[in-house]
């Protein structure tokens, strides 16, 4: 199994959790490298809503095994938003993580679907690649995701767009069938895709409403301290700067860690003595009133999503990534404050999925998967080597000679030693200008390297970037049956926080 350089997916505070842990440690409760099992099981009133919400999503028998494992077990989790047809591929390795790293420490494997959030933009397409890269993409309006109901209409276009990007393989019918049987909710929809393309895992899927009533004691102490939260995550922030860290978060002094939603919005909380939510204004006592009568009103920023779920679930360990690591380094003081155990912070594994038709071209032309980053510059490299050994040859001899009339007229007159070093100069740029229009003519006909290059480069870094943060699942399981199967079998031979390299279908 081969896997890529840390320094080529990972920087700053990441990169050093991941290679030099001692550099940041101190900003974390726990070192993940020395992570152990423990026996401590989730209450059974929060089991109860778990239990009730995977039955409404119809998980499957696996995912009820699990929550009875909870009894006894604590869970390894981790959380996304939801995203239309699960998004990006690193939501999947997320869970293949959480999956992974349940049965090595004897766990259960928990996705919180973050669905309070209603960045619409972030969520309501997906990108796929046949030739070239292709958005999908819902006109959503926005507002928190467990209250977006789509149209049939929606799903039939979805589909019938992937259908145009990917083969009519014996299966595709199969995996689209899981789109159609999805309930219209959009956070209900991600759950359900999780919840069947995992189903040979029993991955536990929740949401944060379930537990609104179960929530309460966080929310009361956000309310007692309406801006502690926030002071103790730009301090360390803070910190984190003075150490040459770029900070994940940064908050306003006078925001409160809580939204309140009304009307399927979520509204900004402020404080300076009083508490403002946009045009109205509370006391302590009637928002803590609000609280206890409309629980449901209430919804966590980034600052006390963690808070609320580990104070639910005990969470042994956390899948997090890059950003998330960051985002985690400033809030081991907020845990402590809150008497709330932070978990292990367990960077994700990553992938990069290379397929047959990719590693024909990298095999063809002797090159790297880490070269397809900059198409541009492998073509160019690889379009100079057929004439490179001759125009070096024929420079050197070149220049040779102009450096021997150089030291000639020099000899005659030591004032033109500088016209000389001019007239070699002016000579090795014209030939380097040569070199370059050879190049250029030399890629005009070889068109067919360049396009071999750049499709391969469009398939594991779309956009530039790596393949997980663009392109979407549906496109690879509708080719290969066993994908998420291999790539389960796969990380499990890895290390947390590492990147892989897969070949899906051998």
């Amino acid at each position: 199994m081969s896997s890529l350089d840390p320094v080529q997916y990972l920087k700053g505070l990441p990169l050093d959790y991941v290679t030099n842990f001692s550099r940041v440690g101190s900003y974390f409760a726990k070192d993940y490298r020395t992570m152990k099992p423990k026996k401590q099981g989730v209450p059974d009133d929060v089991l109860t809503c778990i239990e009730s919400y995977n039955r409404k999503i119809k998980a499957p028998s696996l995912t009820f095994e699990n929550i009875d494992h909870l009894k006894e077990n604590p869970p390894i989790i981790t959380g996304q938003q939801p995203c239309l047809l699960t998004g990006p591929l690193f939501v999947m390795y997320k869970a293949l993580t959480t999956v992974v790293l349940a049965e090595r420490l004897n766990a259960v494997p928990v996705f919180w679907s973050a669905s309070e959030d209603d960045d619409i933009a972030e969520v309501n397409h997906i990108w796929m690649v046949n030739s070239q890269l292709k958005k999908i993409e819902l006109g959503l309006e926005p507002r928190p995701f467990s209250k977006i109901v789509l149209k049939k209409e929606d799903i039939d276009y979805v589909i019938t767009q992937i259908k145009t990007l990917t083969p009519s393989t014996e299966f595709r019918e199969d995996v689209l069938d899981i789109v159609r049987k999805c309930s219209l909710t959009f956070s209900e929809m991600f759950s359900q895709v999780l919840s069947t393309l995992f189903s040979d895992y029993g991955l536990v899927v929740v949401e944060p409403h379930i537990f609104a009533e179960l929530a309460l004691p966080v929310y009361q102490k956000l309310i007692e301290h309406p801006v502690k939260a926030v002071t103790l995550v730009n301090g360390a922030g803070d910190s984190l700067e003075r150490k040459g860290y770029k900070r994940q978060l940064y908050k306003a002094g006078n925001s409160c860690s809580f939204y309140i939603v009304f009307n399927d919005t979520r509204r900004n909380v402020t404080y300076d003595g009083k508490f403002y939510v946009e045009n109205d204004v509370y006391t302590k006592k009637e928002l803590l009133t609000l609280l206890d009568e409309h629980p449901e009103c209430f919804s966590s920023t980034v600052v006390s999503r963690p808070l609320v779920q580990d104070s639910l679930f005990s969470t042994l360990g956390y899948c997090a990534g890059p950003g998330e690591v960051s985002y985690f380094a400033q809030m081991k003081e907020v845990y402590h404050f809150f008497d709330i155990e932070e978990p292990y912070i367990i960077p994700r594994f990553g992938a990069t999925l290379v397929e047959r038709k990719v590693q024909k071209v990298l095999t063809k032309y002797n090159i790297d998967v880490t070269d397809l980053r900059e198409p541009e510059k492998v073509t160019k490299v690889l379009l100079k080597k057929g004439m490179q050994e001759f125009f070096d040859e024929k420079k050197e001899r070149i220049l040779k000679t102009v450096e021997e009339l150089e030291e000639y007229a020099a000899s005659v007159d030591v004032n033109l030693k500088k016209t000389g070093a001019a007239v070699k100069t002016h000579i090795a740029n014209d030939l380097k200008a040569l070199e370059e229009k050879t190049v250029i003519s030399l890629k005009n006909q070889n068109r067919i390297v360049e396009e071999q290059i750049v499709k391969a480069s469009v398939n594991v870094f779309p956009n530039r970037v790596l393949q997980e943060r663009v392109l979407n699942v549906f496109q690879y399981i509708i080719r290969y049956r066993q994908l998420l199967n291999g790539l389960c079998k796969a990380f499990q031979q890895a290390q947390p926080g590492e990147h892989i390299l897969v070949h899906p279908g051998d």
